[in-house]
């Protein structure tokens, strides 16, 4: 059994990456500015009520527009999307980040990925950090479901699609 703490932390990211998950790429808008970050800490809370939980480190950029009470979009990649995963999570910067995509933008709304596996609108209820971490909750405003085809998944470090059964 491992005790050390530091020794524990570096075990649990090395389990961790063999966690399969969706890629998904979460937005935000704060007075007029648009945010996105490509992750993959995501999941479904409860269904009754409708909400989602994300979790996002503080030294995101997305971090500041959330704490603030932003409503946030968790937008769903297809396997044919990496390059949007990739561009928000190494590539650009602020609002560059919504160069690549069909985004769909309003001023009430946090911008949708208009060609997403499926874009789900969460209305900010609660929040609570641990760690370097802060968890979101949001009750789920919307969902579009736009079409069907390979999620993009990671794990193990590296991008894959899932075989559609056939």
């Amino acid at each position: 059994m491992i005790e050390d703490s530091a020794q524990v932390a570096g075990e649990l990211k090395a389990a961790m990456r063999s966690f399969a998950k969706s890629v998904v790429i979460i937005t935000a808008q704060l007075d007029g500015q648009r945010y996105a970050m490509a992750a993959s800490a995501v999941d479904c809370l409860t269904l009754d009520p409708p909400s989602m939980l994300i979790c996002v480190n503080r030294s995101a950029s997305l971090w500041l527009p959330l704490a603030k009470g932003a409503d946030f979009a968790i937008n769903l990649l297809s396997a044919e999307q990496q390059h949007l995963a990739v561009h928000c999570s190494t590539g650009a910067r602020g609002d560059d980040r919504f160069s690549e995509g069909a985004w769909a933008s309003s001023e009430a709304d946090p911008p949708i990925l208009s060609d997403a596996l499926a874009s789900i609108v969460c209305r900010q209820q609660t929040s609570t950090t641990y760690g370097t971490h802060q968890l979101f909750i949001g009750a789920v405003r919307s969902v579009a479901r736009q079409r069907d085809a390979d999620p993009l998944v990671h794990s193990n470090g590296a991008y894959h699609r899932l075989a559609s059964a056939a």
